[in-house]
């Protein structure tokens, strides 16, 4: 497959699918699995979903899923010593990466993180907490910060640019609702399950 693949797509989406991919074993199995079974659920998840199609696409999709992965990685695995505010900044910085690879799955994804960072922080040492928070806001700001300054430079705006998609029919569907969500419609869910 790499030799279809373009070379943007590899580096841009194969690249860290192949790393996300690699956290999410190490998950397993640091969470109790046997490596083979692992193994396993990791290809089933990876193949079985739509997670393939976006590691041969040079989309942010990827790169999302390995920022959210790394993030929940540092987070659940901290050392003996416990969360430091260098560990949080790296979680809060690939947290905001995440959101800009993906407006709709990367916030929902980032609020599980930082629900799971808040139960996390050290409750005998209420004294580190803003250090902790302080880390990982002022982290997860950099990459969503310069995302806007991007935005605003090329655009004249800090909302999402897609009213500047240059196919029609992906400008008019992103225009409905919350970035083409609109209300659940049961034939949908049928169509994508069935």
């Amino acid at each position: 497959a790499a030799g279809i693949i373009s070379a943007p797509s590899r580096i841009s989406a194969s690249i860290p699918a192949a790393i996300s991919l690699s956290i999410l074993w190490l998950l397993l199995v640091r969470a109790g699995a046997m490596p083979r079974r692992a193994l396993v659920a990791v290809a089933l998840a990876f193949f079985g979903s739509i997670w393939f199609a976006y590691s041969t696409l040079a989309m942010p999709y990827s790169p999302g899923i390995a920022s959210c992965l790394a993030a929940t990685y540092l987070l659940c695995h901290p050392p003996a010593d416990g969360l430091r505010p260098g560990r949080a900044a790296a979680i809060g910085f690939l947290c905001g990466f995440a959101v800009i690879c993906d407006f709709l799955f990367g916030p929902i994804a980032v609020a599980a993180i930082a629900v799971v960072f808040l139960i996390r922080l050290p409750w005998g040492r209420r004294d580190r907490w803003p250090a902790l928070m302080g880390s990982a806001v002022v982290a997860g700001a950099v990459p969503l910060g310069l995302f806007a300054a991007y935005s605003y430079s090329i655009f004249g705006t800090l909302s999402l640019p897609y009213q500047y998609e240059v196919i029609p029919l992906f400008r008019e569907g992103m225009s409905k609702g919350l970035m083409g969500m609109t209300r659940p419609r049961l034939s949908f869910a049928w169509f994508l399950t069935f």
